[in-house]
């Protein structure tokens, strides 16, 4: 499950949603005010909105909305081509 910390009228949060909704992958949405604004990017350590985390056993920083799309490119990439997963540890070896 995806989770956005959404601040209404930030264009990198529509969009972010707007991606989601596109390639139907399941979000909550938190709606962040402008009253709650700070409290959110201290809680998360981020300046920015949205602010996109995975939620399996623990929340996962992914990032913003680029982090999203490369997220998405990344894994556009790795389906078209079928990379199994020894492939992809071989070259994260080499991604530190």
């Amino acid at each position: 499950m995806i989770i956005i910390n959404y601040l209404y009228g930030c264009p990198f949060c529509k969009n972010s949603e707007r991606i989601l909704k596109q390639y139907n992958i399941p979000y909550t949405k938190n709606v962040v005010t402008q009253k709650t604004k700070e409290d959110f990017k201290k809680k998360y350590n981020m300046e920015t909105f949205p602010q996109i985390f995975y939620k399996s056993s623990k929340l996962v920083k992914i990032g913003g909305n680029d982090a999203l799309v490369d997220l998405i490119n990344i894994c556009r990439l790795l389906n078209e081509n079928n990379f199994n997963q020894n492939t992809i540890n071989y070259v994260k070896r080499f991604m530190n």
